[in-house]
């Protein structure tokens, strides 16, 4: 079990068979495919990106199946369709094989009954999203217009008397900025000699007959730049850019139990620069990020 925890909410697909899975889910009454479409990608984007991140995922099974419904209600029009999932099964293989379940399957328990408003949401979601903050994890709710609600969420519990607060962002740009502040633990930055900092040069690579890659900055600044860094998944390098020095900022995994990392700027035609996703920084980065 991860001391982090991420929960997807979807929009759901709603008509007079169907109602919402929880009464503050949002519900697309009139079926346009090419809305749910973009719902969709959007979805597998989101958690397509944040591989790299060491968390516990959840779904919750009753939103995903109404996020699905009309799939499984038209499956025979849209099987042979290869820009949609033909079924919800489809869905729950794609999203299970990038690390998620439904959070019924490990759920917490503390006795206490939670209220969003007077509705009581103890045994949907939000409940679980409550006993896992409760327990000193970091929680964060994906919200891809699920809820119209702003964040933070409020749930009251003890008859009124204490309450607990949810986040929920909207955005991979929103998501990584949580997850650069709030993951547990947070990663470490290692000094390495080899690499030097703002105030050592790098050391010559025996037989090379040239420096290792250098780090340009602080050390502290190097651990700031690490919390933001992305990469390929949970046994990955990870990747950023510093604005400050106009670098990429490469962090190698150290293979610890702890998250610690340490780490060199480099320059285009410098070894480990193709690995770095230029897309991928771009997307978090914004417009300005340009590949130096």
């Amino acid at each position: 079990m991860s001391s982090t925890s991420l929960f997807l909410l979807l929009k759901e697909y709603i008509d007079t068979e169907q109602i919402p899975s929880a009464p503050y889910i949002n519900g697309l009454v009139r079926w346009d495919e090419t809305e749910w479409l973009g719902h969709y990608k959007r979805m597998l984007d989101a958690i397509d990106f944040f591989q790299y991140e060491k968390c516990d995922r959840f779904y919750d099974i009753n939103n995903l199946l109404q996020f699905a419904y009309p799939f499984d209600l038209l499956k025979d029009y849209y099987e042979d369709r290869d820009e949609f999932p033909g079924n919800s099964d489809i869905i729950l293989a794609q999203i299970g094989s990038k690390g998620f379940m439904d959070w019924r399957e490990d759920s917490e328990v503390d006795g206490q009954q939670y209220f969003f408003y007077e509705m009581n949401v103890t045994e949907d979601a939000f409940g679980e999203i409550a006993r896992k903050i409760r327990s000193q994890k970091a929680v964060v709710l994906l919200n891809l217009d699920a809820i119209s609600h702003p964040s933070p969420i409020k749930l009251s519990y003890a008859n009124g008397h204490c309450s607990v607060e949810i986040e929920h962002v909207d955005s991979i740009k929103g998501l990584h900025g949580w997850f650069s502040k709030n993951r547990k633990p947070q990663r470490i930055f290692i000094y390495s000699s080899k690499h030097g900092d703002f105030y050592h040069p790098s050391e010559m690579i025996p037989g090379k007959g040239r420096k290792a890659a250098q780090l340009e900055c602080l050390q502290e600044e190097a651990q700031k730049l690490l919390e933001q860094a992305v990469g390929n998944d949970t046994r990955s390098s990870l990747w950023f850019y510093d604005t400050k020095y106009m670098k990429h900022i490469y962090f190698e995994n150290q293979k610890e139990i702890r998250l610690a990392f340490h780490g060199y700027h480099l320059s285009e035609n410098e070894e480990n620069f193709r690995n770095i996703s230029i897309n991928k920084l771009s997307s978090i980065i914004g417009e300005d990020y340009e590949d130096k």
